[in-house]
Parts: structure tokens; sequence; C-alpha cells
């Protein structure tokens, strides 16, 4: 049985609900908590950057959204997920994590590396667990070091009907 992840939890969810007033999200380019439109829903979405190597920090959203994963995907059984949305993160987003060396192109950066910390954070929970080599997670986004944290990728549904390019 496989299941379904994205770092952006609809805001009309009882996740979202409980945990909306922590720290645990992204901001806007005005420091307020970003607010995705998703089509049919609304989204906030977690800070799961790592602190840069020289800040004496802990993000803890990333600790909380991490052990989510583990309770409600690895200790649940899962055989493997979908870790979806990486890249969807856009360039008016704020890290509270954000490197020394971002400066003004911090929206870019952060949109470019969240798909990576996706992708680390998705490793993370599943080596963590002991379960590397047991569990497949997939994901379409990547950048540059995204390569070692998956398992798998796939190319994603670039057209979404049942024809022969693109049906079971």
């Amino acid at each position: 049985l496989t299941a379904y992840i994205t770092a952006h939890l609809n805001v009309e969810g009882d996740v979202f609900q409980e945990f909306a007033n922590e720290s645990y999200w992204l901001k806007n380019e005005n420091g307020e908590q970003l607010l995705q439109d998703f089509g049919q829903f609304t989204v906030g979405t977690v800070d799961i950057i790592r602190p840069p190597p020289d800040c004496n920090c802990i993000n803890t959203a990333r600790m909380w959204y991490k052990n989510l994963m583990k309770e409600n995907l690895i200790d649940f059984g899962m055989a493997g997920w979908m870790a979806d949305f990486g890249e969807y993160t856009p360039v008016e987003a704020r890290s509270e994590f954000s490197a020394r060396w971002w400066g003004n192109d911090h929206g870019e950066v952060l949109h470019q590396t969240y798909s990576q910390e996706w992708a680390r954070l998705n490793r993370e929970a599943v080596e963590e667990a002991g379960k590397l080599g047991e569990i497949m997670y997939w994901m379409r986004s990547g950048g540059v070091t995204s390569k070692i944290d998956q398992v798998m990728s796939w190319a994603g549904d670039q057209t979404v009907d049942w024809t022969q390019s693109d049906g079971l």
C-alpha cells in the first residue's frame, strides 16, 4: 500500500488547523504566513529548510513534519509514498533558515532549494526509521543534490487523461 504526501497543507485540514499558529510555516515577503491557492483549496507550506551549518539553531518545523511522516506513513506500515510538490514553492516565499549567501535572491534560491530539502527530509525519515531499502518514495521535482536523497523520480503527469502515452 502506498500513500501521498506534500509539505503544502490544506488550511482547512486538521493538521494545519492544529498548528496554524506555530512558527512552522514559510512566510511571504511581508513576514506573514505564506498561503497559496492550489486551485480548489488554499495551503500553507511547512518550512523544512535545514539551518545553515554555522547557525546554532534547530528548525523545529522540520523535526515536527519529519515526525508526522514517520508516525503517519512509516509506523502505519506504508510500503512507500509519492512525495509531491517540492517544486511548488513560489519565489515570494521566505524561510527563517536561509543561509547567509541567499541575499536579494532569497526567493529564487529557496524555490530551487526547497525540492532538494524535501528529498532530504523524506530520506531522513526513512533512514531514521531503519527502513531504507524497504520503503520506496518517489518525487518529480528536484535539484542538483536531490538525486542523492531520492529513491526514485518520475516525470510527472504532463497530461491528465487516459491516453496510451499517460494512462495506466
